[in-house]
């Protein structure tokens, strides 16, 4: 039944952007675009990491936003590396997901 609700809301979703971009929040990355899935996944660590390290050091507020803005940069270019209708799927589950943990 969720699978099928699932399938339901990409459908609906694909027809209201069948004309449309993606809205990923940042401008394709040309690094990103040159590496690995694995390369780019590295990246993603790495970022983590140092956004880690800016909230265990306190570097700051700016320092920590910073930090969050470049993961969600570096997981941009690996979710580019993958089919838009996959893309949106997981998105979907995704928000399924924290719906059911009662975070909507």
């Amino acid at each position: 039944m969720i699978k099928n609700l699932l399938l339901e809301r990409i459908c609906l979703i694909e027809r209201r952007n069948a004309n449309t971009k993606w809205p990923y929040r940042f401008a394709p990355n040309k690094r990103a675009e040159a590496c690995s899935m694995f390369e780019q996944a590295n990246k993603i660590c790495e970022e983590a990491g140092e956004l880690y390290a800016s909230l265990y050091m306190a570097e700051g507020e700016q320092c920590v936003i910073d930090e969050a803005w470049d993961v969600i940069h570096a997981t941009e270019g690996l979710l580019r590396k993958y089919s838009q209708p996959c893309v949106r799927y997981g998105l979907i589950k995704n928000r399924f997901k924290a719906q059911r943990r009662g975070d909507n």
